[in-house]
C-alpha cells in the first residue's frame, strides 16, 4: 500500500494482496519540504511511481507458484515475458536483470526462493540508478524471517525422454547471520529420431558443389552439477556478503548423418562426435554500507575460473571404412575478475546522484591439437567503464535521469592488440499524466560484445571443403536506442503501447570466402557497416474475472536491416496470447506465439513456427504439482538460410521431444521454521565462460 500526504514523504506498506481487512496501526510519516499535489492512497495490485511499478501478488498466485520464475509468470506483468520452463525473463528491449531485495540474483536463487515470502515485485521497466547498464530490472521484495530456517526440494522430469533436474536448498538464520547451501543436478540422456536436413551450395572458380546432409538418430548425453554456499552478516548500517560457487558439467554428443557431394558418387555416413568437460569454481565478496547524509556505498569483487576441455572427432565412412577424419582437442584455462564500486547520494530529499566504476578482465589460454598439429590461442580482454548520473523529480509528476558513461576496451591476442574508446550518454524520462496514465521516454548510446571466441585465430575443419576461424578485428558493437512507451492502468485492464528504434554499428556477421590455393571455403566474421531495428505495437492485460481469469494479448511489428555483404532486410508481424485461470487449489495456464522470422546475431536468417504450451497445477499444503506440455500437437521446424554469391545454405531443423511433443511434471516441497527477521539474498552472477571457437556451431 502506498500512502502520500501533503508535506510528507511517500510511505510504502509491505502487504500481501487479497488479505481482506487489515489493521495497519499507527502510521508515521516523515516531513518533506516539497509539498505534494494531491493525496493518493492505493490498495490495488498495481501501483506506478515515477521510477518503477509495484506489483502486489495475490495469495492465490503465490499459492500456485513453486519458485520465483513461476510466481513472476503467474503475475502476468505487462511488457514482461517470463518463461518458467527455460528460466528466461525479458522485455522487448532484451534480457531483464533479476534482483532479490535489491541484490543481483542467479537463476538458481530465483528458482529456490520461497514464493510465499514475496511481498511485492518492483519492476524498473526503464532505468535503475544502481544498475544503470541494465535494460530493465525486476526486484523480488521478500518477507522477513527470524531464527530458524527453510528447506526446499524440487524436481522436474520429462515424461517421454530421459531428461530431468533435481535440487535441494537449505537456509539457516542465526541472529545477524544467514547461511544458504544449495545443490542441484541436471541430466539429459536422449537420442532424437530426427535432427536436420541441409542443402549447401559451394561455388568455386571451377565448379559448384552441392552438399546434401540428413541427420540420423544421434545420442545426446550430458550431466551438470551446480552448487553454491552463501554467507551473510548484516547490522543496521553494514552488510557483508560472500558466496562460493562450484559447478561441473560433462557432455558427450553425436551428430550422425548421411551426406552426399554432387562431384562425388559416394554416399558418406558421417559421425561428428563432440565431448566436453567443464569445471567452474567462483567466489564473490560484497560490502554495502549506509553512510551519513543519506549516502550509500557498495564494493564488489567477483572472480571465476573455468577449466574447459573440448574434443571433436569427425569421421566420414564408406562401407564402414573411414575415408576422411578430423580430430580436434582443446584445453582452456579461462580467468575472469570483476571489481566494482558504486556510490549513491540522495540530494534535496528526492533527487539521486550515482556513480558506478566497473572493470571486467578476462584472460583465456586455449591449447589446440588439430590433426596432430599443436597451437596456442591467447585472448585477453579488459573493459573499464565509469558511469555518472543524476536523477531528479518535479512534483511527483516527472522523473528525469541524465546519465553519462565513458568506456575503454582493450583486446590482445599476443599478436596484435586494440584499444577502443566509447562514450555513452543517456536520458531516461517518466511523466505521470495522472494516477493511471504515464509516458516513458528513453534515448541512449550503448555497446555490446558477442564474445572472445569470435576473435580466435585458430582454424578448425567443418568438413572436407569448409573451415571456421575467428577474426581479431571484430569490434565492440555500438547501438543508439530511442524508445517511447505509453501505459494505462485501470482496475479491469492494463494497456501499454511501445515503440523503439535502434541503430547499430560495427555489427559482426558471418562471412564466407573462397581460398583457391587450398580449395577451401572459409567461415569467419566481418564487420557490418550499420543496421537498425524497429519495434512497435500494443499489449493488454485483461482481468476477465478478477482474481480468477486473466488474458494477456500483444501484437508487434518488427523490422530489421543489416548492411553486411548485402542488405539483409526482414519485416515481421507477430502476436502472442496468454491465459491464466486460478480457482482455489487449481491452476491452468496457456500461451500461444505466432510464427516469426528474423536475422540472428551473425546475420543468418531464420523462421520459427507457431509455439504454444499448456500447464495445469495443484497445490496441497507445502506441496506443488504441475503438469506441462509444449507444442504437443505439431512438429516444430526451424528454417535457416544463408545466401551469398559463392555460398548458400538452407536447413530445416527439428527437435522432437525438445521443441515439440514435450511433456513434463514439476514437483516441489518446502517448509519453514522460526520467527520473523530480516531476510537477505546474495547474487550469484553468471560464472561459466569459454573462448573456445567450435567448428560445428
Amino acid at each position: 500500500m502506498v500512502i502520500n500526504y501533503i508535506g510528507y514523504k511517500e510511505h510504502v506498506l509491505h502487504t500481501k494482496g487479497d488479505l481482506g481487512e487489515l489493521q495497519l496501526g499507527d502510521i508515521v510519516l516523515i516531513e518533506e519540504s516539497n509539498k505534494l499535489d494531491e493525496v493518493v492512497v492505493t490498495g490495488r495490485q498495481i501501483t506506478r511511481t515515477t521510477d518503477k511499478v509495484l506489483y502486489f501478488p495475490s495469495k492465490e498466485q503465490l499459492r500456485h507458484a513453486s519458485d520465483g520464475y513461476k510466481a513472476l509468470a503467474l503475475m502476468m506483468i505487462p511488457t514482461l515475458d517470463v518463461d518458467p520452463f527455460t528460466k528466461k525473463v525479458s522485455t522487448i528491449q532484451g534480457e531483464t536483470l533479476l534482483l532479490i531485495n535489491g541484490r543481483e540474483a542467479s537463476s538458481d536463487e530465483i528458482r529456490n526462493l520461497n514464493p510465499k515470502d514475496i511481498l511485492r515485485i518492483d519492476f524498473y521497466d526503464q532505468h535503475h540508478p544502481e544498475y544503470p547498464n541494465a535494460n530493465s530490472v525486476v526486484d523480488y521484495i521478500l518477507e522477513h524471517h527470524d531464527r530458524g530456517g527453510m528447506v526446499a526440494m524440487n524436481g522436474q522430469q520429462h515424461l517421454n525422454k530421459g531428461n530431468g533436474s533435481y535440487g535441494a536448498t537449505g537456509q539457516i538464520f542465526n541472529k545477524k547471520s544467514e547461511f544458504i547451501v544449495s545443490v542441484s543436478d541436471s541430466y539429459n540422456n536422449y537420442t532424437p529420431k530426427r535432427g536436420y536436413e541441409t542443402s549447401t551450395y559451394l561455388k568455386s572458380t571451377k565448379e559448384t558443389i552441392v552438399n546434401e546432409a540428413s541427420s540420423l538418430p544421434s545420442p545426446q548425453n550430458s550431466n551438470s552439477i551446480n552448487s553454491y554456499f552463501n554467507y551473510l552478516y548484516h547490522d543496521k548500517h553494514n552488510q557483508l556478503y560472500t558466496t562460493l560457487v562450484l559447478n561441473q558439467e560433462k557432455s558427450d554428443e553425436d551428430d550422425l548423418s548421411m551426406q552426399t557431394y554432387s562431384n562425388d558418387p559416394v554416399r558418406y555416413k558421417v559421425d561428428d562426435n563432440s565431448s566436453s568437460h567443464n569445471f567452474n569454481p567462483a567466489l564473490r565478496i560484497e560490502y554495502t554500507g549506509s553512510l551519513k547524509h543519506e549516502q550509500y556505498i557498495r564494493f564488489r569483487l567477483s572472480g571465476n575460473y573455468n577449466q574447459n576441455k573440448y574434443d571433436r572427432q569427425y569421421e566420414a565412412l564408406q562401407n564402414d571404412k573411414i575415408t576422411l577424419a578430423y580430430n580436434t582437442h582443446a584445453k582452456e584455462n579461462n580467468y575472469r575478475v570483476i571489481p566494482q564500486l558504486m556510490y549513491r547520494k540522495t540530494v534535496r530529499k528526492s533527487d539521486v546522484l550515482f556513480v558506478l566504476l566497473n572493470y571486467d578482465h578476462t584472460y583465456a589460454h586455449t591449447q589446440y591439437e588439430i590433426d596432430g598439429q599443436l597451437s596456442d590461442d591467447y585472448q585477453t580482454k579488459g573493459e573499464g567503464r565509469l558511469t555518472l548520473g543524476y536523477a531528479f523529480r518535479l512534483k511527483n509528476k516527472l522523473k528525469m535521469t541524465v546519465q553519462w558513461a565513458d568506456q575503454l576496451t582493450y583486446i590482445d591476442n599476443k599478436k596484435e592488440s586494440s584499444l577502443q574508446h566509447f562514450f555513452s550518454p543517456g536520458l531516461f524520462m517518466t511523466y505521470m499524466i495522472n494516477e493511471n496514465n504515464s509516458i516513458r521516454f528513453t534515448t541512449a548510446l550503448e555497446s555490446g560484445d558477442l564474445g572472445l571466441q569470435y576473435r580466435s585465430l585458430t582454424e578448425q575443419r567443418i568438413d572436407k571443403y569448409q573451415i571456421r576461424r575467428g577474426n581479431p578485428e571484430v569490434k565492440v558493437l555500438k547501438f543508439y536506442l530511442t524508445g517511447l512507451t505509453y501505459s494505462l492502468n485501470t482496475p479491469v485492464f492494463n494497456l501499454t503501447y511501445h515503440t523503439s528504434f535502434e541503430v547499430t554499428t560495427d555489427v559482426p556477421y558471418e562471412r564466407v570466402s573462397y581460398d583457391e590455393s587450398r580449395n577451401l571455403f572459409i567461415h569467419d566474421y566481418a564487420i557490418a557497416k550499420s543496421g537498425f531495428d524497429l519495434v512497435t505495437g500494443p499489449r493488454m492485460k485483461l482481468k476477465v474475472i478478477p482474481g480468477k481469469l486473466t488474458f494477456d494479448l500483444a501484437g508487434y511489428y518488427k523490422k530489421r536491416v543489416i548492411h553486411a555483404w548485402r542488405k539483409l532486410d526482414v519485416n515481421c508481424f507477430y502476436a502472442s496470447a496468454k491465459l491464466l485461470f486460478i480457482y482455489k487449489n487449481f491452476m491452468a495456464s496457456g500461451q500461444l506465439i505466432t510464427p516469426q522470422k528474423n536475422y540472428d546475431d551473425v546475420g543468418v536468417f531464420y523462421r520459427t513456427p507457431l509455439i504454444y504450451n499448456f500447464n495445469v497445477g495443484y497445490n496441497l499444503n507445502n506441496w506443488n504439482f504441475e503438469l506441462g506440455t509444449r507444442n504437443p500437437f505439431s512438429t516444430f521446424v526451424k528454417k535457416r538460410e544463408y545466401i551469398s554469391d559463392i555460398y548458400s545454405s538452407y536447413s530445416r531443423n527439428y527437435g522432437p521431444k525438445i521443441n515439440d511433443h514435450v511433456f513434463y511434471v514439476n514437483v516441489s516441497y518446502r517448509f519453514n521454521w522460526g520467527k520473523k527477521h530480516t531476510f537477505k539474498q546474495i547474487e550469484i552472477e553468471k560464472t561459466r565462460n569459454s573462448a573456445i571457437l567450435k567448428a560445428n556451431e
